[in-house]
C-alpha cells in the first residue's frame, strides 16, 4: 500500500515551518517517492491542511475565524474542500498531509477520513508532536492574541484531542516537543526521521516564529480587548487582520504568566498534566511551575520601539495603545510617566 504520513500537529510545535518547507521543497520528497498534499484553497496556495480537512470532515465549521475573516460564502466551501482532498488522495505516490488543527475534527470525521484514505490505497502513518500543558497554554495564548484576541489565557484541554486521535489510530506516534527541539535538526529533523524521509540537509528550511515578547503580548492583547477584531460575526470596520503586526516585534523578556494569572488556571493545568502522564508518559508533562510576581517593567528603549511601531497604525489603535500605558495595572507608575512623555 501507499503510505500517508499524517502530521497531526499539535499547535505550537513548529508546524508552520514544517508545512512551508515541505510545500516549497518538492524535489527531495519526489526523490523519496513522496508528494506533499496539494489541497488548494479558493484563490490561493496554502501549506496548512487543517482547515480544508476540518471543513470536509466536520459539520460545525461555519463560524471558524478563517471563514469570518475571509468573508467566504459557506455554501460551496465544503464541496470545494471535499473535492480537493479527494484529488490529493488520487496520487500514485506516498503522501504527506499536515495540519495542527486536524485533531479538532470529531472522531466520526477522523474515521471517515481514515476510511477514505484506506479506500484510496493508503496505509496511514499518524504522528503528533506535543508540548507540555503549561508550555502549550503560554505559547498558544500569544498566538491567539497576535491573531486578534484580547489578553486572555487559553487553557485548552489537548488531552481530549490526543485521546480522540488514539481511538482512531491506536498506532499514533507521539513525540514530546522537548525531544523534537533536542534533535540536531530541530523539530523538522525529528519529523523527517520519524517519517523515514531524507535528512534536513536536503531541504531549504523555511523558519516561522509566532512568538512575541511579554511586552508585545500584553500590549496587543489590550488593544484587541478595547477594539475587538470581530464584531457581530464580521471583521470590525475599525480593524484589519494583523493590523497590530508592527507591535509584534517589540523586544523584551519572553512572555510568561504571573503568579496571580496562573492561580486561575492551576487546577485545570495540573489535571491536564496528570492526564498526560497517564496517556503519554511523564516526559510529556511540565517539570515544574515557576512564575514572577509581576510582568517585566518597560524600559525607555522599548517604549521608543512602541512609538515607532504605532506611527503607521490608525488613530483608534494609537488611542488604545496610549490607554494601555495610562490604565493597565501591568505598567508601573514610573514607567507610566515615562510612557506619557514618549507617546504623546
Amino acid at each position: 500500500m501507499k503510505k500517508l504520513v499524517l502530521h497531526l500537529g499539535l499547535q505550537k510545535t513548529g508546524s508552520t515551518s514544517l508545512q512551508e518547507t515541505l510545500l516549497y521543497n518538492p524535489a527531495p520528497l519526489a526523490a523519496a517517492g513522496y508528494a506533499y498534499g496539494d489541497i488548494t484553497w479558493p484563490g490561493e496556495v496554502n501549506s496548512n491542511h487543517s482547515f480544508p480537512l476540518i471543513v470536509a470532515f466536520s459539520d460545525d465549521w461555519h463560524t471558524e475565524p478563517e471563514v469570518l475573516r475571509r468573508g467566504w460564502q459557506t455554501e460551496d466551501l465544503k464541496r470545494h474542500f471535499t473535492a480537493a482532498v479527494e484529488r490529493a488522495l488520487d496520487t500514485d505516490k506516498n503522501l504527506i498531509l499536515s495540519g495542527e488543527d486536524i485533531s479538532d475534527i470529531p472522531a466520526e470525521g477522523l474515521r471517515a477520513f481514515a476510511d477514505l484514505a484506506a479506500a484510496r490505497g493508503f496505509a496511514v502513518q499518524p504522528m503528533m508532536f506535543v508540548r507540555s500543558p503549561l508550555a502549550f497554554v503560554t505559547s498558544m495564548s500569544q498566538t491567539r492574541i497576535r491573531h486578534g484576541m484580547g489578553f486572555h489565557v487559553f487553557a485548552a484541554r489537548k488531552s481530549i484531542r490526543i485521546a480522540t486521535c488514539l481511538s482512531v489510530w491506536p498506532d499514533l506516534r507521539t513525540i514530546a516537543f522537548t525531544d523534537a527541539v533536542a534533535h540536531k535538526d530541530g523539530p523538522f529533523g525529528a519529523f523527517l526521521q520519524a517519517a523515514g524521509l531524507p535528512p534536513a540537509s536536503e531541504f531549504g528550511l523555511i523558519r516561522q516564529n509566532d512568538g512575541m515578547s511579554d511586552h508585545a503580548t500584553r500590549l496587543i492583547g489590550h488593544v484587541n480587548g478595547r477594539i475587538p477584531l470581530f464584531v457581530d460575526g464580521a471583521v470590525n470596520p475599525l480593524r484589519a487582520y494583523l493590523d497590530t503586526e508592527p507591535l509584534a516585534g517589540i523586544t523584551g523578556p519572553k512572555f510568561q504568566l504571573t503568579r496571580r494569572e496562573f492561580a486561575d488556571y492551576r487546577a485545570p493545568i495540573q489535571t491536564e498534566n496528570a492526564t498526560f502522564a497517564t496517556l503519554l508518559g511523564p516526559s510529556f508533562c511540565d517539570p515544574n511551575f515557576s512564575f514572577p510576581d509581576a510582568p517585566p517593567p518597560w524600559t525607555t528603549p522599548e517604549l521608543q520601539q512602541v512609538l515607532t511601531a504605532m506611527r503607521p497604525l490608525t488613530g483608534p489603535l494609537q488611542d488604545a495603545i496610549r490607554d494601555y500605558f495610562g490604565t493597565s495595572p501591568d505598567v508601573g507608575a514610573a514607567q507610566r510617566a515615562i510612557a506619557c512623555k514618549i507617546l504623546t
